[in-house]
């Protein structure tokens, strides 16, 4: 057993932003939002494909998503920082039969599509008429409390209009723009409504503290993720085939349009590629695809954060350091691979195991009964 090869695999999950627009104009040039880019309007269908993405990956991958055009009611008139129209906002274009079967396809697709709180026009237009980037800051600092409130609330009004679901969990800055420490009271406001976790790339943000790790630290309480510039395809490419090469972080971050066609109805052709794509990470061993995102906290926290050995005819693993940060196990458990050409049986009096083999490695789920459980020892068989 001592030549055992055994990971804590690191996980990755799907961000898709600026799902939500219903034009795809890239207007910025006249003072407007970028949108996705594409020549063609967003139809359900395009929802659809997110959602399928998710199914034939066993995933729930996050939808970033911008909510203006589905203002049913032109509440956002209220706001006029949230859109290029300002007070005079109009989004009767945009409403119609297309909100409630998109509406639906979220609703029943839910196991396979998360929405994550992205923005309600992406950037943030001044009194004057003109919009700096983006949404909750820019590069000089975070939008006043009294507009991030605003826009929050609004976000969540949209949400309630269409049937939407509770509060996201999940949080995408606009154009990354985020700040890191300090008086943070855009991470203070998130927490108050309900966010627990964030993904931006570490490279945008402003810090006045450095994160704990390298693909994650710890602001007011939220779960930030390093994003990464992965797989590096364009924001506004449609139609196109995944990359060669894999994914490095723990994040894979795609744009709308990148699992989309410019003829709606063949969009599953792309997904279809994606899901190759996938598909592979999930077959090398040191990487695993999360099934979603409190499983893609738990995971990573453990994969960084776990003392593993093998020992004698066991593995030993020890969470000290993950107590240094935590204060109890994530529901969600955990993950180990072991690499051999037998299959093993795995036992252990600390934790319920779950153990699954194949050609390639065993992987044994753990989840812990005792939440301060600080070691647990593994007898293979």
């Amino acid at each position: 057993m001592q030549d055992l090869d055994v990971c804590i695999p690191l996980p990755l999950q799907i961000v898709l932003d600026d799902v939500g627009w219903w034009s795809g104009a890239n207007d910025s040039r006249q003072n407007g939002p970028y949108r996705t880019g594409i020549s063609r309007r967003h139809v359900p269908a395009d929802y659809l494909a997110v959602a399928e993405l998710g199914r034939r990956l066993g995933m729930r991958p996050q939808a970033a998503m911008v909510l203006c055009e589905w203002d049913r009611e032109n509440i956002l008139k209220n706001v006029p920082s949230a859109t290029w129209m300002g007070k005079n906002w109009d989004n009767s274009v945009n409403v119609g039969p297309q909100l409630d079967e998109a509406a639906e396809i979220i609703r029943s697709n839910n196991r396979h599509f998360e929405i994550a709180l992205h923005g309600l026009g992406h950037e943030f237009w001044h009194k004057d008429g003109t919009f700096s980037r983006a949404e909750w800051a820019d590069d000089a600092g975070l939008r006043s409390e009294t507009e991030i409130k605003l826009h929050l609330d609004y976000f969540y009004r949209i949400m309630e209009m269409n049937n939407l679901g509770g509060f996201p969990k999940s949080f995408v800055p606009c154009a990354f723009k985020y700040t890191f420490g300090g008086n943070n009271t855009l991470a203070r406001l998130l927490r108050e409504a309900g966010v627990e976790y964030v993904s931006t790339g570490f490279g945008c943000m402003k810090t006045f503290e450095t994160p704990q790790f390298k693909l994650f630290g710890i602001d007011a309480s939220l779960f930030v993720v390093e994003r990464g510039n992965e797989p590096g395809v364009a924001w506004y490419a449609i139609g196109g085939d995944a990359p060669e090469k894999m994914i490095e972080g723990c994040i894979c971050g795609l744009h709308w349009p990148n699992i989309l066609h410019e003829n709606p109805e063949q969009n599953l052709e792309v997904v279809e590629r994606w899901v190759k794509y996938f598909e592979a990470h999930n077959k090398v061993f040191t990487k695993i695809l999360a099934r979603d995102t409190v499983h893609h906290r738990a995971q990573l926290a453990y994969c960084n954060l776990t003392d593993l050995q093998v020992k004698e005819e066991a593995l030993i693993l020890d969470f000290s350091r993950f107590f240094k940060l935590f204060d109890q196990h994530f529901h969600e458990g955990m993950t180990v691979r072991i690499k051999n050409n037998q299959k093993c049986e795995a036992v252990s009096g600390d934790a319920r195991l779950t153990v699954k083999a194949d050609s390639d490695f065993t992987a044994i789920n753990i989840i812990f009964d005792d939440c301060r459980q600080r070691q647990v020892k593994i007898t293979l068989k």
